[in-house]
């Protein structure tokens, strides 16, 4: 992504989810392009949906009615994850996100700590190459915070997975 700011400028706040939605298909750009591992967003959205995942913060893709991996092998299914990349994420994102308690808990029970680690390791099932993260940790307390970030630079490191957060920061 370029930007450019003057010297001197004050930024607002605003745009963020905006891009996110832009960058991953959700919405067109009122002018210029964009261009994502190589695809159109808009134009190639379900060739780029293999390659990214998404997280909108107060979302959740999570079944509520059922248990967390209901909602991971439903998404093997829906995607077609080959059994050996499902199995070593879902090892992964179990072990690296500490959801052995939450795994067979249903989503409508888990806090929203919780919910959003088992959100973040549903995206990461299909190996993605690039993640965006629209204000993931909205609503999470310091340590939940610490938490999310600390992953996020673990997968980041051990993954390679390019990682794409907007999050309010307050001066």
């Amino acid at each position: 992504m370029n930007v450019l700011i003057f010297f001197g400028s004050y930024l607002t706040q605003a745009g963020k989810s905006t891009t996110i939605k832009i960058l991953t298909g959700i919405l067109s750009p009122t002018a210029g392009s964009v261009s994502v591992l190589g695809f159109e967003p808009k134009r190639d959205r379900v060739q780029l949906m293999k390659k990214i995942g998404i997280l909108f913060g107060q979302r959740t893709e999570l079944w509520w009615d059922h248990p967390v991996i209901t909602s991971y092998l439903w998404k093997k299914d829906v995607w077609r994850i080959p059994d050996e990349i499902f199995n070593k994420n879902l090892n992964l994102v179990i072990e690296l996100l500490d959801l052995h308690d939450i795994i067979n808990t249903f989503a409508r029970e888990l806090s929203l700590g919780q919910r959003l680690r088992a959100d973040i390791g549903m995206l990461l099932l299909h190996n993605p190459e690039v993640i965006f993260l629209d204000e993931p940790t909205l609503g999470l307390d310091v340590l939940g915070k610490k938490k999310v970030i600390s992953f996020l630079k673990q997968i980041n490191k051990e993954q390679g997975t390019t990682i794409v957060v907007t999050s309010v920061l307050y001066r």
